[in-house]
């Protein structure tokens, strides 16, 4: 449930150039977006960003899903001031809650459940395939391509983001969305006391699974080619 006073002071702490109304537009702004959001144990979730995904495609999506008694929520980021892209996470896509995804894993074979989550899944990817989104800072404005999948939670511990390319064609993203099942079955709960943070996993076409990404070691990577071509200016 959206909390307006926590909200809007968490705003006056980083829009210190706003004026009071401004600050209570943009919440009000905000407030109105919660609005699409449920909760449910046979909720799905869906993040996205409004020119991306319009209406008729939230109905349509709806309809998939209300043919496993699942229910749409759904939440438009476009305008958050945090709605940061990044490499490793996903920014479009279905959210599947624990007792969907046990639900999924005692089904599997005959599970009309996995097939609406399925559709759906392939609908939005569909939708959103190669498309960018507008990045604009103080010192620039870029286009970065969308990441599109679904994440699953098992527990607080056992957490996946599934990136589904949109460089794939349509029969690898369905054989990759297929495969999420197999890749499921391997899964072993993590039971430490600390929380674990979400594992972002890619598939790879060559080896036809599904392998999760060191998303530590990637971004240091990427950060001393970075170094590396700033030093070479």
């Amino acid at each position: 449930m959206f909390d307006r006073t926590t909200f809007k002071n968490g705003c006056k702490m980083f829009m210190t150039d706003c004026s009071e109304q401004q600050i209570d537009e943009y919440v009000d702004f905000i407030e109105k977006k919660h609005s699409t959001i449920k909760s449910g144990e046979n909720i799905v979730h869906l993040e996205y960003f409004g020119r991306l995904i319009g209406d008729n495609d939230i109905a349509n999506i709806e309809k998939i899903l209300l043919k496993s008694d699942l229910e749409l929520s759904h939440y438009d980021k476009t305008g958050d001031i945090n709605a940061c892209l990044e490499d490793f996470a996903i920014q479009v896509g279905l959210f599947l809650n624990e007792k969907t995804c046990q639900d999924v894993l005692l089904g599997i074979g005959i599970n009309a459940l996995w097939d609406a989550i399925k559709q759906s899944t392939f609908y939005v990817w569909k939708t959103v395939r190669n498309k960018t989104i507008e990045i604009v800072s103080t010192s620039e404005s870029r286009h970065v391509k969308i990441n599109c999948g679904i994440k699953m939670s098992f527990d607080k511990n056992t957490k996946f983001d599934f990136k589904i390319d949109g460089e794939f064609t349509e029969e690898i993203a369905l054989k990759s969305i297929d495969k999420i099942l197999e890749f499921l079955k391997e899964v072993k709960t993590n039971y430490n006391q600390d929380v674990k943070p979400v594992d972002f996993v890619v598939y790879d076409k060559e080896k036809d699974k599904w392998i999760i990404i060191d998303v530590n070691k990637e971004i240091r990577k990427k950060m001393s080619n970075l170094k590396e071509t700033r030093n070479q200016k």
